[in-house]
Order: structure tokens, then sequence, then C-alpha cells
């Protein structure tokens, strides 16, 4: 008795895509300012709640400092794969 398997490796890299992206997504909810602190002092483009400015300085512990007025605030990230 023999027994044919197929292994389709366009599946797999789907599923391991998926699953990838599940695990960014729940360390970066989990504990984003891991993720910022390399960008620490970069400005980047994001709206100041208190102003409205659009540019904003990534500061240490996660939070970000509006380029204009200098509140701060903690930084919301949401991951976009598009």
């Amino acid at each position: 008795m023999s027994v044919k398997l197929s292994f389709s490796s366009k599946n797999f890299m789907k599923d391991l895509e998926k699953e990838l992206k599940k695990q960014v997504e729940y360390e970066v909810k989990k504990n984003p300012a891991k993720f910022l602190k390399e960008h620490e002092g970069k400005e980047y483009s994001g709206k100041c709640p208190k102003c409205g400015y659009d540019a904003v300085v990534i500061a240490h512990g996660g939070y970000g400092k509006c380029s204009k007025c200098g509140s701060t605030a903690k930084i919301a990230l949401n991951v976009s794969w598009k």
C-alpha cells in the first residue's frame, strides 16, 4: 500500500505569511514602545490631538511629542499590511 502526499508551497507560504502577520500584530499591541525605541528622536507624520499639527517626534517610552505645540501623548500604533 502506498500513500501519495502532495505539498503545495503556495498554500504553505500563504499560511506562513498569515501566521507571521498575526505574531507581529500581537507583539506591536503588547509592547509598542519596543518597536518605537529605534525611532526615538525622529520626526514622522502623525496628528497631534491637541493642536492638529501633522508632525510628531517619537519620544522615550512610546510617547510622541508635537513638533509645534510640544504636547506629549501615547502613540497608538496601527499595523497596516497594504
